[in-house]
């Protein structure tokens, strides 16, 4: 896997790699100009990747208040990576994606660690 920084790269990394096992088979200086590029820790990064959760639900949890995802990726990164760190340690996954399947946008602004931030950003 060739990995390059560009926009969104780390949104696309997250939906590309199988497995982090590839991120930890990159040669080390491939991981640390990934460490510099982000500003994200290899532990952060790959509990991102061992949460598969962060791909699926907290795209959907921004589009149900109105933010998108690429868009605040390119636009405000650093946003974005604190918001999935936050989701990868989410304890609450399937109340999570229950009350998104069900639009229940009000209830999820009571239990997501992340409702704070996304409700300015919808704003």
């Amino acid at each position: 896997m060739i990995v390059t920084p560009s926009k969104g790269w780390l949104a696309r990394l997250i939906r590309e790699v199988a497995g982090p096992g590839e991120l930890e088979a990159l040669d080390p200086r491939d991981r640390s100009r990934l460490r510099d590029d982000t500003g994200i820790s290899d532990a952060d990064l790959l509990d991102i990747l061992h949460a598969r959760h962060v791909n699926e639900l907290l795209p959907l949890a921004l589009a149900r208040y109105g933010i998108d995802a690429d868009a605040l990726d390119r636009e405000q990164r650093e946003v974005m990576h604190d918001l999935q760190r936050t989701c990868a340690h989410c304890g609450i996954t399937r109340a999570c994606r229950r009350l998104l399947d069900d639009d229940d946008v009000d209830t999820h602004r009571r239990v997501c660690p992340n409702a704070g931030t996304m409700a300015v950003l919808g704003e």
